[in-house]
């Protein structure tokens, strides 16, 4: 374990910024229980772990990892390179992956999220994804940057167990659907056909496609789409945000396999 210098600080400061995190390929995961959900990813590639000095003995409380680079910082260095209002005192800097869109390499199930900007809502989407185990997942262009630290911070450290796929263009699907035979079922407040009416197998490739709450889904997307799909309401609201739209659709999901086997019983 080594002091922090004046550059490694300056450095870490600058991940702050969409283009630096970019730029150095890295990004930041802080609080405890993110950072140990972020190491039990087999995927993770450690940079850096950044430790508070009076917090030393959380190190003791991390899963096993292997890691070069070890930081001790003050309180105020360390309030420097996260935003969160009260921090935990430990962090991690991780590389951030460069994946290449294999089309004919792609799993059952595939979530493309179209033109979300709150990075709150997204991680928060993330998170479920991981949950129901939907690892990978497609962000359209002019979507908000999945590793933002109010995006990571709202995944609970879940985004480093995905696979996230930037810029991915509705041509791009178009292609993975023709390719791969991918089912597009589309979330969407003003189609008629209730989410819990749709059973596919779980031998069905599936694209499940959300928009945000503000813009909603992509005229060019609901055209190719298969099926388009309502979360009933049985209250009062206009909509639900992406997040728990998301989570409800993805929760569905999760159970469409065990309703068919039921079924099959049920009717012998």
């Amino acid at each position: 374990m080594q002091k922090i210098s004046k550059n490694k600080l300056k450095w870490l400061r600058q991940l702050q910024q969409k283009k630096y995190r970019n730029q150095y390929r890295a990004y930041l995961i802080s609080g405890l229980r993110a950072v140990q959900e972020a190491l039990n990813s087999p995927q993770i590639r450690l940079k850096a772990i950044l430790i508070v000095e009076n917090h030393l003995h959380l190190m003791n409380e991390l899963p096993a990892f292997h890691c070069n680079e070890i930081f001790s910082l003050n309180e105020k260095e360390f309030s420097q390179i996260v935003d969160e209002k009260t921090p935990q005192g430990i962090a991690v800097i991780a590389e951030r992956p460069q994946l290449q869109l294999l089309t004919d390499k792609l799993p059952k199930r595939l979530l493309f999220v179209e033109r979300v900007n709150d990075p709150g809502n997204l991680g928060t989407l993330l998170r479920s994804a991981a949950w129901f185990g939907w690892q990978t997942i497609l962000l359209s262009p002019n979507s908000v940057d999945p590793y933002a630290p109010k995006t990571v911070r709202a995944s609970a450290g879940t985004i480093a167990h995905l696979r996230l796929f930037e810029g991915i263009t509705a041509q791009q699907i178009r292609e993975i659907k023709k390719k791969n035979r991918h089912l597009l079922v589309a979330s969407t407040v003003k189609e008629r056909q209730p989410l819990e009416q749709f059973f596919p197998s779980n031998k069905e490739k599936i694209i499940l496609a959300l928009g945000s709450e503000a813009h909603g889904l992509s005229e060019e997307i609901l055209a190719m789409s298969e099926h388009r799909l309502t979360i009933s309401r049985s209250g009062v609201g206009e909509s639900l945000n992406l997040a728990m739209a998301g989570t409800i659709f993805l929760y569905h999901f999760s159970l469409t396999g065990k309703l068919s086997v039921q079924e099959k019983i049920k009717n012998g």
